[in-house]
């Protein structure tokens, strides 16, 4: 049976003792100077000895930007140190160009990259550090990939495995060609030695190929979940999509590329992501849509079997009418009912087998007018995060219940900077911490809710959902820190049960841990 929560209805009873509650659940660290308005953080690591920030100054016009290492102490919070991470080169006075900080093994490793034309290379440095922040060694020449001209360094790219334990560095040789695409992948150990170096030339042409998620799980094994846009002679043969996706999978030990294509038949996948239960075993869902790409018209879920080397029935599940309905106004309410534009953002296991799939919805706007003066035209940009939508499942792919939590955040040229939302899962329950407009605490009816629109006078809400789809939802405390607000894209969940938060404002920010629930 289906079950539908409407958040809205319950929040006025949870609104008397938030505060209360909120003084006590998140412990905030001192504010820290930023180097930069510019500068960009996220967060490395967990360690004993500390959390471990990356701060990234932006690149100016004659030089590039700066990679600091930050650690902040796990009980008080207090920075303990802010040092400089560089790559030696002997390139004259060019400059490697910064490319990822990651931890790799026990340590943050810093990855670079430097264009050689000479001898038409994209050449790949490695450096580790200790967890004080010392270089371990010298920059170590890692690999080197064909590449005919700079502009190509934009193919390459990182994924982490889901241990941390080794990093793979992935290459597209003919990223912009009508040939066959060809990838070059390495993968590398925490003391930066190849595990493996291998190509893969693919049966699609470079234009019509995007890896849309990769995956590495703590054997080396690789998973490539990739879009494939169909020719025009297939679009002219048959009634299908424009684009199908495949599930690709290869590991060290063996040269077999295995390839099993994802189709549903008429129906579009408006988005997937994949859970790899173990490298016999992966999950695929997401959204269907029976019109068209950024439609969504339910859910679709089925499993790979390598084992037997096949793909197990596909389950696909219509949303259900009163909850699609419920995102639409009722003069639009004709045939069929598609959710639009909203993004899957995370794909999750419960503890007890069951899967959840967690989705926002977010539209941008762009308004452009002509200076009758100069004929210059302008543009402004508008950015929404709207609402965010729960689907649970059971291990066959049907729907246990659907929740929505409401929330309109809007904003002009800044990216969404303050938008969307900071998210953590313990395997039993699924955390959010967004801003919000402070009268949606006790606004019962949800087609009257406020739009945040302005940050500063935005409160930031802690919702949490559990395994039930029992919902609660309150503010949680800033203190006495209304100069600094909440920003979800540098937040990150740091343990099963604490979420990193940062606030901050131009030339300053604040780390904070928020126990969850």
């Amino acid at each position: 049976m289906k079950f539908i929560f409407r958040i809205s209805c319950i929040l006025v009873f949870l609104l008397a003792f938030s505060t209360l509650h909120s003084q006590r659940e998140i412990q905030w660290g001192p504010e820290v100077f930023k180097p930069a308005s510019g500068t960009s953080l996220s967060v490395i690591g967990n360690w004993p000895d500390g959390i471990l920030m990356q701060l990234r100054t932006q690149a100016k016009l004659f030089s590039g930007g700066k990679t600091y290492l930050q650690r902040f102490d796990n009980m008080t919070l207090l920075p303990q140190f802010n040092k400089e991470v560089t790559l030696e080169t002997s390139k004259g006075n060019k400059e490697l160009q910064y490319e990822v900080l990651e931890r790799v093994g026990d340590n943050p490793v810093l990855f670079a990259t430097y264009f050689n034309k000479e001898k038409d290379k994209l050449e790949l440095f490695g450096r580790a550090y200790t967890t004080e922040g010392e270089a371990l060694n010298k920059e170590k020449k890692l690999a080197e990939f064909p590449a005919a001209r700079k502009s190509q360094m934009e193919a390459l790219n990182f994924v982490q495995s889901t241990d941390s334990s080794t990093m793979l560095a992935f290459f597209s040789e003919r990223f912009d060609t009508y040939s066959e695409e060809k990838i070059d992948f390495v993968l590398f150990n925490q003391s930066l030695d190849v595990v493996f170096n291998r190509s893969v030339e693919f049966p699609y042409k470079g234009k019509n190929l995007t890896i849309h998620r990769a995956e590495v799980d703590p054997s080396g094994r690789v998973f490539l979940l990739i879009k494939i846009q169909r020719e025009e002679k297939e679009l002219h043969q048959q009634n299908v999509p424009e684009y199908r996706y495949s599930l690709v999978t290869f590991a060290s030990d063996t040269g077999i590329v295995e390839d099993y294509e994802i189709d549903l038949g008429e129906q579009y996948i408006s988005d997937i992501d994949m859970i790899i239960e173990n490298s016999k075993q992966i999950v695929l869902s997401g959204f269907y849509s029976d019109g068209g790409q950024g439609m969504a018209a339910g859910t679709f879920c089925f499993k790979v079997d390598r084992l037997l080397n096949k793909i197990n029935e596909k389950k696909l599940v219509p949303f259900d009418k009163s909850f699609a309905a419920s995102f639409l106004e009722s003069s639009r309410i004709k045939g069929k009912i598609e959710l639009s534009q909203f993004k899957l953002d995370h794909f999750v296991r419960f503890n007890n087998g069951t899967f959840g799939l967690i989705a926002e919805q977010y539209l941008m706007d762009q308004i452009c007018y002509q200076d009758f003066r100069t004929g210059m035209y302008n543009c402004n940009y508008f950015f929404y995060y709207n609402n965010i939508i729960i689907v649970k499942m059971d291990a066959l792919g049907d729907v246990i219940w659907t929740a929505d939590i409401p929330k309109y955040q809007e904003s002009s040229n800044d990216g969404g900077f303050f938008s969307s939302y900071a998210f953590a899962f313990d395997g039993q329950s699924m955390h959010f911490v967004f801003n919000d407009h402070p009268k949606n605490l006790v606004e019962q009816n949800q087609s009257r809710a406020h739009v945040m629109s302005n940050v500063r006078k935005s409160v930031p809400v802690y919702a949490r959902i559990d395994n039930d789809g029992q919902f609660s939802r309150r503010q949680i405390s800033f203190e006495k820190h209304p100069r600094l607000f909440f920003a979800p894209r540098y937040s990150a969940q740091i343990s099963n049960r604490s979420l990193w938060l940062i606030s901050m404002t131009t030339n300053k920010f604040r780390a904070g841990v928020l126990s969850l629930d």
